[in-house]
């Protein structure tokens, strides 16, 4: 007599969660345009007409929290914007930057330093073999 069994599925499954580094990341967002991102840690960007405006959530205090961010569809851009207080850091020209843009399919991974402060990580596109970076700037 059989002790166990496997149950086997045939074709596409959908997932709630999935590892990043180790660490189970739970659920999966996909956020409508121009409006705050919810504070799970993965978000499946799709901008199908315009340049979507996306605003990343606020870190929690003391930061220490990954956000995920995957442009799986894009039409005229993405622009990720910093919520009120926030940054991503500060560019050579000394200004402090809080708005991501992107015109191309890419994964951004930031990492909060801070209740003030995300730090890109990681930058990993999808499309191309060239080296991708999305455009840092102050404004929308």
């Amino acid at each position: 007599m059989a002790t166990g069994f496997v149950t086997r599925w045939k074709g596409k499954i959908a997932a709630i969660s999935f590892w990043d580094k180790g660490f189970q990341v739970d659920g999966v967002d996909t956020p409508s345009t121009d409006s705050t991102m919810s504070a799970v840690c993965a978000h499946n960007i799709r901008s199908s007409s315009g340049a979507g405006v996306y605003t990343v959530p606020r870190p929690p205090l003391g930061g220490g929290i990954s956000q995920i961010l995957a442009i799986t569809q894009v039409s005229s851009g993405v622009k990720f914007k910093a919520p009120s207080g926030v940054s991503f850091g500060v560019t050579a020209g000394n200004s402090t930057t809080t708005v991501l843009t992107s015109t191309q399919l890419m994964t951004i991974e930031l990492y909060a330093l801070s209740s003030a402060l995300y730090n890109i990580i990681g930058v990993f596109s999808t499309s191309t073999a060239s080296p991708v970076i999305p455009t840092l700037s102050t404004t929308t």
